[in-house]
């Protein structure tokens, strides 16, 4: 790997529950962990480093105590400056004119499970399809 230049960052969605999301939105959550599958220790991507060394910049992991040295693994879940953004749960919500199962609509909108505004569209901004 190339230590000239550093990944290209990347974005990932985290799928949040509507509490979680308010909290978010509150300020009261601020952090998230998250549950992720056992890394192989040793292969392509880890390392084994002295225990006064410690690796910094784009190559750098996570460093755990090994006996006499330490173990460094990669990430797997991303990299410095990867943008994570909150996905929630959402629904399409329509207003009929001919009731529940005519193909005419009046007004299309989004509505957030979490609360909040959703997108608003009337019906004669939506390209037929």
């Amino acid at each position: 790997m190339s230590h000239d230049a550093p990944p290209p960052a990347r974005e990932r969605p985290i799928l949040f529950s509507a509490p979680m999301v308010r909290a978010i939105l509150d300020g009261s959550k601020t952090q998230t962990r998250r549950m992720m599958k056992p890394q192989t220790v040793y292969g392509d991507v880890c390392g084994i480093f002295p225990s006064w060394y410690l690796p910094t910049g784009p190559d750098s992991g996570t460093l755990w105590p090994n006996g006499k040295e330490q173990i460094l693994a990669m990430c797997p879940c991303g990299q410095p400056g990867d943008r994570l953004w909150v996905r929630e749960t959402w629904r399409p919500q329509v207003s009929h004119s001919r009731g529940i199962n005519a193909c005419d609509y009046d007004d299309i909108w989004v509505d957030y499970v979490a609360g909040g505004d959703g997108q608003f569209l009337s019906g004669h901004d939506i390209p037929a399809g």
